[in-house]
């Protein structure tokens, strides 16, 4: 899909781009990605909708903001199994990848061997290349490649702030 991705963003990189595009030219775009005749008026659909309710850009993630508390609540809801529990709730402009980055290297400098160190991620995340994976933190660039691996967090830096950590358990 990212090769389908590349080719279909050469063509148009706005939603106003997208809509002058006809569906069959966002499915020669696309293809051979499975069900390329649906994702194309999916993909004129979403942008429309973008451009008619959103103003053109794209909106919060509310059912990530939804899953992210839903989540914090379960584990802190934990308090009686642990001797300790303690975390940070990051959400819309302070899921930025600076703060998430921050708050992981924190983490993982203050855990200690008898600790479990639980991570989730609620948004999107992409594919950016065959052997690595990114998270789309608030405020990520997706104009370009170059744009996207230098705003969103990849796995790979992720990994390397976890093997910071003195926990012997971590949840991802």
């Amino acid at each position: 899909t990212r090769a389908a991705s590349q080719r279909l963003f050469r063509l148009a990189r706005t939603p106003e781009a997208m809509l002058t595009l006809t569906p069959r030219r966002i499915e020669r775009a696309i293809y051979p990605v499975g069900f390329y005749h649906r994702k194309a008026r999916t993909i004129r659909h979403v942008c429309r909708t973008l451009l008619e309710r959103y103003g053109g850009r794209v909106p919060s993630l509310e059912l990530a903001v939804s899953d992210a508390s839903a989540v914090a609540s379960a584990v802190g809801a934990l308090k009686g199994s642990f001797s300790q529990v303690s975390g940070k709730t990051l959400l819309d402009e302070n899921a930025s990848k600076a703060s998430i980055l921050a708050t992981l290297k924190q983490m993982a400098g203050n855990s200690q061997p008898e600790d479990t160190l639980f991570l989730f991620l609620a948004g999107h995340g992409v594919s950016i290349d065959a052997e690595n994976w990114a998270f789309l933190p608030f405020g990520v660039d997706a104009s370009n490649m170059a744009a996207l691996k230098r705003t969103s967090i990849t796995a790979s830096e992720i990994e390397a702030l976890l093997v910071q950590a003195k926990a012997k358990r971590i949840v991802l």
